[in-house]
């Protein structure tokens, strides 16, 4: 989303549960997991994990012009404060996809799409309004 927001062309790779389970360790990943970020460097290609680091580079390498890189520190901990409430739910959502039992991911996903995304969207809206969004 962050590199839509920025006009930045971009390919987003997705692995169904097989794929992955597959290129997991095959060195891309520096951490077993996903997000990654690919990028193109001095003719070769450079890997940035972990959401939080891939959220900050692409606003430090391509958001100011998009309002996302802030020069003053309130409006900078106001971005922040956002990427990592985003965060936050993605955990949340990531916690139910490998949920095994099949009883407590439907509890889980159920809480997630009645109760905590509902909220937590309810309470963004809120505080994009408090912001001037």
């Amino acid at each position: 989303i962050a590199f839509a927001i920025c006009g930045i062309p971009f390919i987003d790779k997705r692995y169904s549960r097989n794929e992955f389970r597959l290129v997991k360790f095959s060195g891309l990943f520096p951490y077993g997991h996903i997000p990654i970020l690919e990028i193109e460097k001095g003719g070769g290609k450079l890997v940035i994990a972990e959401l939080s680091a891939i959220m900050k580079y692409i606003a430090n390498a391509h958001g100011r012009e998009v309002g996302m890189l802030r020069d003053k520190p309130l409006e900078s901990a106001k971005v922040e404060e956002m990427f990592s409430v985003l965060s936050n739910c993605h955990s949340k959502i990531t916690d139910s996809v490998y949920e095994k039992n099949d009883e407590r991911k439907r509890e889980k996903r159920t809480k997630l799409a009645e109760d905590t995304i509902p909220a937590l969207l309810l309470a963004i809206e809120g505080k994009l309004g408090e912001n001037g969004c």
